[in-house]
């Protein structure tokens, strides 16, 4: 009779939580790459939508410029073809000026913002300066004043 000895459940236990071990491990190890493939591959995309944003706004301004030089002539061409064209245009070139309008607005805010930012900061600053002169100057009294009572002595 051939016998087997006696095995216990933990080793096969010990294998599964070791496997899971690994995997969670191996899990950790790839989420560095996956967040910084997601952040470059959003960075690329911010500059794509950046760059078209610049090509729209210039765009824009150049249909100005032009609009501003050739206005008389504009003025006539209007007036020729202003059956055939649609309200939708026009509030379409509104809207671009209103946009480049609300985008300077918006830059100027931030710009606020970020002022006051560095105000505070600077306050900040000059608090914390004057906290650790009077904090010297405490330290100056005290160790004097120690002084003095140990010459008394």
């Amino acid at each position: 009779m051939y016998f087997e000895p006696f095995r216990s459940g933990t080793e096969e236990e010990y294998d599964d939580l070791k496997s899971l071990l690994e995997d969670i491990t191996t899990f950790v190890d790839d989420m560095p790459v996956v967040n910084v493939v997601k952040q470059k591959k959003k960075e690329e995309q911010d500059k794509a939508k950046g760059l078209a944003m610049r090509k729209a706004a210039m765009e824009t301004y150049t249909k100005n410029m032009y609009s501003a030089t050739n206005s008389q002539g504009q003025e006539e061409d209007e007036e020729l073809f202003s059956a055939g064209c649609s309200k939708k245009t026009k509030r379409g070139r509104t809207g671009s000026s209103q946009m480049l309008s609300y985008l300077s607005t918006k830059h100027e805010n931030n710009i606020k913002v970020k002022e006051r930012k560095l105000d505070l900061e600077e306050r900040k600053l000059q608090l914390e300066e004057k906290r650790l002169a009077l904090e010297e100057i405490k330290w100056n009294m005290m160790m004097t004043h120690h002084g003095n009572t140990q010459d008394d002595s």
